[in-house]
């Protein structure tokens, strides 16, 4: 940022996902993370706008990776919720299925 201040301009791009303007059952945990990123690159680029800065938030939409795979790690199931856990699986499944990777660009700052 200081660089980007001194020379009177730049653009600053963040990535985040769809998760921060969206919700799923048993991911609060995740959307907070990602609600902040909305917040903090919100007020970000109104902070920056007069140094000719501008913010550029980019949530991708759904698209196959390894998110919730080999690579995680989760927390003990309690049985009580078994029947929650299968509905969530088979949207996910059925979300990345049926969605084309498409991608939402967000402009936080005005040009």
């Amino acid at each position: 940022m200081p660089l980007l201040r001194e020379q009177g301009n730049g653009h600053l791009v963040q990535i985040s996902t769809i998760g921060g303007v969206t919700t799923y059952p048993s991911l609060g945990g995740y959307h907070a993370s990602k609600w902040a990123l909305e917040g903090l690159t919100e007020s970000l680029a109104k902070e920056v706008a007069d140094f000719g800065i501008k913010v550029t938030l980019v949530e991708p939409g759904g698209f196959a990776t390894d998110w919730s795979g080999a690579s995680t790690s989760f927390a003990e199931q309690l049985p009580a919720y078994d029947g929650g856990r299968a509905a969530v699986a088979a949207g996910w499944r059925d979300m990345v299925r049926s969605s084309p990777a498409t991608a939402r660009a967000r402009c936080s700052s005005s040009s």
